[in-house]
C-alpha cells in the first residue's frame, strides 16, 4: 500500500432492539396466518398482533432516520 491510499471505510450501525422486535412479529405473522388459513380461533388475533408489531416498528424506524 503506498501512503496515498486510506484503508476501506466499514460502516457499522450502532445495536438496535428492532431487529429483533420485527423477527418477533414476524413469528406473530406467520403463525397468525397459518392458524387463519386452518380456521384456528386465534388465528386472526396473532395475524393482528403481528401486523400491529410490524407497523409499530416501521413507524418508529422511519421516524428515527428522519
Amino acid at each position: 500500500m503506498s501512503a496515498n491510499q486510506h484503508a476501506p471505510y466499514y460502516f457499522v450501525p450502532e445495536p438496535s432492539k428492532w431487529p429483533l422486535f420485527g423477527s418477533i412479529a414476524a413469528v406473530f405473522l406467520t403463525f397468525g396466518a397459518s392458524g387463519t388459513v386452518n380456521q384456528q380461533a386465534a388465528g386472526p388475533w396473532l395475524l393482528l398482533v403481528g401486523f400491529l408489531m410490524l407497523f409499530y416498528t416501521l413507524y418508529l424506524v422511519c421516524q428515527r432516520s428522519s
